[in-house]
């Protein structure tokens, strides 16, 4: 009789993931130019605070509460679409 297989370990967890680094609204409005690491749906996300503020009115807790339509609209008006 062979001896009990060891259990599996769960994988480690994924460490979070940082702030994301920030670029100014001019390098994110060329969707073909974008640098690597930037989403392209979540532009917005690399935006200094201030830079967000200006472009959005908002802080992006406050954006992010609105519901997706509005999301994208001021995201078509800021050139993030």
């Amino acid at each position: 009789v062979a001896p009990p297989a060891p259990a599996a370990r769960a994988p480690e967890p994924a460490a979070p993931a940082g702030p994301a680094k920030t670029y100014p609204l001019s390098a994110l409005t060329d969707a073909a130019a974008l640098p690597g690491d930037v989403d392209p749906t979540r532009r917005e996300r690399h935006l200094a605070e201030d830079e967000f503020r200006a472009a959005f009115g908002m802080d992006l807790a406050a954006f992010e509460a609105m519901p997706k339509w509005k999301q994208d609209n001021k995201k078509k008006k800021a050139g993030l679409y």
